[in-house]
This record gives C-alpha cells, sequence and structure tokens, in this order.
C-alpha cells in the first residue's frame, strides 16, 4: 500500500538526503508543476509554544530568504503528526560538501568569491536578528544558474525550547561550530563569522581548520585544546587571504571580525588581489569555472559572479 507524503499539495518524487534530525525530499508541487526540496524534520513539535517558535524563526527564515545568495523558501508548516517542514528551492547541482568529496579543494579566487557572496547574505540574516548557526560546506548549495547559495534557515538553527533561542549542541557540526558553541553561550552573529570562515579555509585545504576529520566526534577537553591549536597556512594560497580567516576564527568572539560585512569587505579586499596574480589556479570543473551550463553534466557549475549588495 502506498503511503501519502505527509505534505499535502505535494508529490514525493526521490530522496535526497537524510540525517538524524531531518529528511530531504526531491518533490512535484502538483498546483504549478514545479519540482522543489521539502525538508521534514524527525521531531515532534510537542506543544503550541514549540510551534509559535518554529513559526516565528521561518517567518524570519522567509525574510532573509530574499537575498539572492539564500536559498528561496516558498512555503512551510507542520504535518498531520506534528513535524515541521520546509518547501524550499530545488538545488540540483548539490553542495559545496558534495563537491569537496568528489574533487578535493578549489583554487582560491573560486573560494574568495563563494565567500564574498555567503558573507553577504549572513550579513543581511543578521539585519533581521535571525543568526544561521551552523554555516559549513554542505550548507552552500548551487542553483540551476550557478549562484553559490545558503541553506538551512529555520530547522537548521532549532531553538531549544527549555532555553529560548540557545542552542543546542546535538545540532552543530563541531568542525565548524565557533567555541562558544560549546560554553552555553547565547549564539551571536560571531558564530556564524567563525563558520563561514572555516567553510572557507575547508574549501581552499580539503579539511576544517583545527580538526582531523569532519566527523570526528572529539571529547569536551579535545575540543578546548583544538580551538587553541593555531591555524596553518596553506600552500599555494595567498597569505593575505589566510590572514582574514584567521581574523574570522579568533578563539574569542570578540576578537574575530566584529560583523559578517566586516569578512565580506575584507575578502572582497582579497580577492582582488588575487584577481591581480598571474599564477591563479584554473580547474574547468571547479564551481564558477568558465563554461556553458548547457554543455555540461550538472555537478559542473559556470563562472557567474555571485550576486552582492552593494557590489555592481
Amino acid at each position: 500500500m502506498e503511503i501519502a507524503f505527509p505534505v499535502p499539495g505535494y508529490t514525493m518524487l526521490s530522496v535526497l538526503g537524510s540525517g538524524g534530525f531531518s529528511t530531504v525530499y526531491r518533490a512535484l508541487q502538483e498546483s504549478i508543476g514545479r519540482e522543489v526540496a521539502v525538508k521534514i524534520d524527525h521531531r515532534i513539535l510537542l506543544d503550541e509554544a514549540d510551534r509559535a517558535r518554529f513559526r516565528a524563526e521561518v517567518r524570519a527564515a522567509g525574510q532573509v530568504s530574499g537575498h539572492p545568495n539564500v536559498i528561496d523558501i516558498h512555503d512551510a508548516g507542520i504535518t498531520v503528526d506534528g513535524r515541521a517542514y520546509l518547501v524550499m528551492e530545488l538545488c540540483p547541482a548539490g553542495s559545496l560538501a558534495d563537491y569537496l568529496r568528489q574533487h578535493g579543494p578549489l583554487p582560491p579566487d573560486r573560494v574568495l568569491d563563494i565567500g564574498v557572496a555567503i558573507a553577504d547574505a549572513l550579513a543581511a540574516a543578521h539585519r533581521y536578528g535571525v543568526v544561521h548557526r551552523d554555516v559549513k560546506p554542505a550548507n552552500v548549495l548551487y542553483d540551476r544558474y550557478g549562484h553559490p547559495e545558503l541553506a538551512d534557515f529555520g530547522l537548521a538553527a532549532r531553538y531549544d525550547p527549555t532555553t529560548e533561542s540557545m542552542s543546542t549542541l546535538e545540532v552543530l557540526t563541531p568542525a565548524y561550530a565557533a567555541p562558544e558553541m560549546f560554553w552555553s553561550r547565547r549564539p551571536t552573529p560571531a558564530v556564524d563569522v567563525y563558520g563561514l570562515s572555516a567553510t572557507l579555509y575547508a574549501l581552499l585545504s580539503g579539511r576544517p581548520p583545527r580538526w582531523p576529520l569532519a566527523e570526528a566526534n572529539p571529547t569536551d577537553a579535545e575540543i578546548a585544546a583544538l580551538h587553541s591549536a593555531p591555524i596553518p597556512g596553506i600552500e599555494g594560497v595567498p597569505d593575505a587571504v589566510i590572514t582574514v580567516l584567521r581574523a574570522g576564527m579568533a578563539r574569542e568572539p570578540e576578537k574575530r571580525l566584529p560583523t559578517a560585512g566586516a569578512l565580506r569587505d575584507a575578502l572582497r579586499a582579497a580577492r582582488d588581489t588575487v584577481g591581480n596574480s598571474t599564477d591563479r589556479i584554473s580547474d574547468p570543473g571547479a564551481p564558477g569555472a568558465d563554461h556553458d551550463l548547457a554543455d555540461q553534466p550538472t555537478a559542473r557549475l559556470p563562472r557567474l559572479r555571485p550576486i552582492v549588495r552593494g557590489e555592481s
């Protein structure tokens, strides 16, 4: 017997991915014949207070989704059995985590393009009072036109009902999480500055900074030691780029670059330096490389400059 898809008005086409807290489906929006991604949380919203918090976070995430480098949220709701769901833009080209697994590190100019775009998206989110809290390569997707877009506003930043907006350790990705996320502090925009800086470092080096493995599950003592370790340079990456990323990953939040906008501007300045270099690495299969999307498989992405506010 076929089981009906739990979100009315959508037909499930396939499972895109599943983790400990949610499953993402490729689905058909029946009313207009559009393919979308539907993310359904595995956890149950137990009472009306939980549901109200979810709706408030979704409304904030919906405001942010108007930015050109943030995944569009088309709809949201709660299933009959009490699970939260989001209906989002489908990004068939996959994530930067997928690219890293398949191809390894990206060249500096591509990474800086991505960083400028996503930092601008975070700056817009912070203006709305929204902190992402889980910036990592798996949450940067490419749309069908080759634009990098930040995903997982909303369900990825699920609240802990016992502490209002305090984040819980269970939703963190330790390799990309700021140190204060392990200190039971209320998350601030500084955690996103750290997360994006760690993400860009991983795109350049092939692995997250300070971390032996992205999948590692260290103890509290090991986490403290890792966050105190120096951040090494990366062969072939200009010192100016590493300096910016180190400033974005300072252990103490108050010693980091102060805002996502400041990180964006510093990355833009570093990008200009790299752009003037005569020994830039060229990878025709890398996200942002020059070629025609129509002539390439989905995994190969065109060179389209990131669309960011304040830049012509």
